[in-house]
């Protein structure tokens, strides 16, 4: 997380790309999946804080309110497979199910059963499929609870993208 920090490449680079893409459109949800990088004893203790601390400025800087959904993707339990600090990604898993259930903004989604590459760290191609979609069927989910009038566009979105 330390790239991400505000002020940080990351998190510049994304805040920027962001604000070139509200010229034409709008922002309708965050998806994040970072994790694996931060297993580590030193770091995990601090992941919610500073996990939570980029969403809040994130929002704040690009006029964010919480109808637009951070949906957050847990990482794969094969990580322990890999050894090293990475035996750890369940505590990374356990702050990004509690910023989801502490924050009515954020979703989480379930990484279980999805199988990794040969290289024990990234997902394969069939998984990052079903991951894709589980993404997707989490933000419809999260946007039923968006107020009446906001969700008839919502629902315009999301009946174009399930078109396509």
């Amino acid at each position: 997380l330390a790239q991400w920090q505000p002020g940080e490449i990351l998190y510049d680079h994304a805040v920027f790309q962001a604000k070139l893409a509200q010229r034409t459109s709008t922002i309708a949800g965050v998806l994040w999946h970072q994790g694996e990088s931060d297993c580590g004893e030193e770091n995990y203790p601090h992941y919610e804080e500073k996990c939570m601390h980029i969403f809040e400025s994130m929002k704040k800087e690009l006029g964010l309110s919480n109808d637009v959904p951070f949906i957050i993707g847990e990482l794969g339990s094969y990580l322990e497979q890999k050894g090293g600090m990475l035996v750890n990604y369940s505590y990374i898993n356990e702050a990004l199910q509690n910023m989801a259930a502490h924050h009515e903004y954020i979703g989480c989604v379930s990484a279980d059963g999805l199988t990794c590459n040969p290289d024990y760290l990234h997902f394969n191609a069939p998984s990052l499929r079903e991951f894709g979609i589980r993404y997707f069927d989490k933000f419809k989910e999260m946007n039923q609870i968006i107020e009446m009038g906001e969700r008839e566009s919502f629902q315009d979105n999301l009946t174009e993208i399930e078109r396509l």
